[in-house]
């Protein structure tokens, strides 16, 4: 894996990030879900969105990364609601106590 903090590496994927976006219908959104998509360090996020637009995939191969890839997607996001629950309940629960 590349060295993510180095600044110039950072700029080339930031850069990737944009120009791919711009195949989408809102490329704003686009670039901000590859950055979040970035955050996760999963690298087979990465391998199945590659085979995903190969297209060399057959048709088969790709509803099983699909499958996968929402699987993926599906953990990330269970996490991420529930980090945001426990964090804004957290407040409350020691507010109670004192």
């Amino acid at each position: 894996m590349q060295d993510k903090e180095n600044p110039e590496v950072q700029k080339k994927i930031m850069f990737c990030f944009r120009v791919m976006s711009r195949s989408f219908a809102d490329p704003t959104e686009a670039e901000e879900s590859f950055q979040i998509l970035d955050q996760l360090n999963d690298t087979n996020i990465w391998k199945i969105l590659t085979n995903l637009v190969d297209p060399n995939t057959s048709f088969h191969q790709t509803r099983a990364y699909k499958v996968i890839y929402l699987k993926l997607m599906y953990m990330f996001f269970e996490m991420l609601f529930w980090n945001i629950i426990v964090t804004n309940c957290m407040g409350l629960i020691i507010e109670v106590k004192i």
